[in-house]
């Protein structure tokens, strides 16, 4: 069987193959059948040592940390590589996950003490009603117009403190 190396070069998996274990120098990059699910999985994650074949002809390799490990060489396609890819990321399939409420705008996770929650959610709501407002809604409001009211109070107070907080600093800068 002639070695061939058309998936590493697609995936750029660059994986230096040794001699033995204790070698310093690899001899060359691994090749297409070389390869098994758990070389690619430790590599993708930067978790493998090394990889290596002995005089018998069988194959090895090591993650960082861990013993040396037999593997036996399979036949991976694309698809095969593709889902090892995705797995790394997270998900196992494309379009996992939470779905965008906004369509297609960039979004952000952030973490929020829980008990302005509600208040945070609200705003959300708020604001996005707000810019949507000479569209058609394509929004489901999280909260209840009541919640809203109370964060709207709540925003009152919250402002009308920071109002006086930025004035007893600027007649205090100004002294």
């Amino acid at each position: 069987m002639k070695p061939t190396d058309t998936l590493v070069t697609k995936y750029d998996i660059i994986i230096p193959f040794y001699t033995s274990e204790n070698v310093t120098k690899s001899v060359r990059n691994i090749y297409d059948h070389e390869l098994c699910k758990e070389v690619i999985r430790l590599y993708l994650l930067n978790k493998l040592d090394r990889v290596w074949r002995n005089p018998y002809g069988s194959y090895y390799y090591k993650a960082k940390g861990g013993l040396p490990e037999y593997y036996r060489p399979q036949i991976l396609t694309s698809v095969d590589i593709e889902k090892i890819i995705v797995q790394k990321k997270g998900g196992r399939r494309k379009g996992t996950g939470r779905k965008k409420l906004a369509g297609n705008s960039p979004s952000v996770t952030m973490r929020v003490p829980q008990y302005i929650r509600r208040e945070i959610q609200a705003l959300i709501d708020m604001y996005a009603h707000w810019c949507a407002s000479d569209e058609e809604p394509l929004l489901v409001s999280k909260t209840s117009v009541e919640q809203r009211l109370k964060t709207i109070e709540f925003l009152h107070y919250v402002t009308e403190h920071e109002k006086e907080y930025i004035s007893n600093n600027e007649k205090s800068s100004m002294i």
